[in-house]
């Protein structure tokens, strides 16, 4: 599982900070959303610790109390996530015989 980590200054334009925040989200939806873990948001690099990674991925992974309804709704997201396709084994262009070749071999 990968965690996504976003800097955007405290200073950096409203429309700077909105095309970064749906860069995002475009990466998550190529690799596959259930392949992140977390999503950190950080506006101060001092922020960007090893503290604040571990509590925000064990708070988006799931390791806080749950009510009934967010305890059935986070099993249904997980089921739909693994019934859907990951964007991972999709290649948005044609591979040429070189390129298969290379891959056949590291494979």
């Amino acid at each position: 599982k990968w965690v996504l980590v976003s800097y955007v200054p405290d200073g950096c334009p409203v429309r700077a900070r909105m095309l970064y925040a749906t860069a995002g989200q475009d990466i998550k939806q190529r690799l596959g959303h259930s392949n992140f873990k977390a999503d950190i948001h950080i506006t101060n690099k001092d922020e960007f610790t090893r503290t604040k990674i571990f509590r925000d991925t064990a708070k988006d992974n799931g390791n806080l109390p749950l009510s009934e309804a967010e305890r059935t709704l986070k099993e249904e997201r997980v089921a739909s996530y693994s019934t859907k396709k990951s964007a991972m084994g999709v290649v948005p262009f044609q591979l040429d015989d070189a390129l298969k070749s290379a891959l056949a071999a590291f494979a």
